[in-house]
């Protein structure tokens, strides 16, 4: 009696899992469309150099704005603008990302360190990396700790499309370099 409650249990849970991938194969086939739906993948990478020697490495992905997924969708497939997602803004505001922000809070505007147009460059297909190299300028603040680093697509204003949190944030004197690279891979 114990042999067929453990087969007929055996049984009922292959069948289970037998119909359990039918069903989920045939939605598959019935219920969802046979193309593939784009899918933006990043990451940014920040590298600070001092004295010509990097003190500094973080790799991070971002978070695309809900106004930055309106701009996508507007280039795309709307009305689009010509402004593309090439300037890069680095802020001292250590407050997480949210996809309702529409400004990058504590933006740096000085000592070579405001808002700049990267240099594109396409890469594979659907890939294209967005690059700029900050020079920090002695001024009126000794040191900036870059906490954020923004993805607009204009020089001032504009829209925030992306905004990425820098994890153990990196602090810049005079002279010190970063640079940010916002890779973008659409999938």
């Amino acid at each position: 009696m114990v042999k067929i409650w453990i087969l007929t249990g055996i049984s009922i849970l292959l069948a289970g899992t037998f119909l359990w991938y039918m069903a989920s194969s045939t939605s598959m086939l019935i219920g969802k469309s046979s193309h593939e739906s784009a899918v933006f993948h990043d990451r940014v990478l920040v590298i600070v150099e001092r004295d010509g020697q990097i003190v500094y490495r973080y790799e991070t992905h971002n978070l695309i704005t809900d106004a930055g997924r309106n701009f996508i969708r507007q280039q795309a497939f709307g009305t689009a603008s010509n402004s593309t997602a090439q300037y890069i803004a680095l802020s001292t505001d250590s407050t997480a990302p949210a996809a309702g922000d529409t400004s990058l809070a504590g933006e740096i505007t000085g000592q070579g360190l405001a808002r700049a147009q990267g240099t594109a460059t396409l890469g594979g297909t659907g890939q294209i990396t967005i690059s700029r190299t900050f020079t920090m300028a002695s001024g009126a603040n000794p040191t900036f700790t870059i906490n954020k680093a923004g993805l607009f697509d204009q020089a001032s204003g504009g829209t925030l499309v992306a905004v990425a949190l820098i994890s153990n944030p990196p602090t810049l004197q005079a002279g010190d370099s970063i640079t940010i690279n916002w890779q973008i891979n659409i999938t």
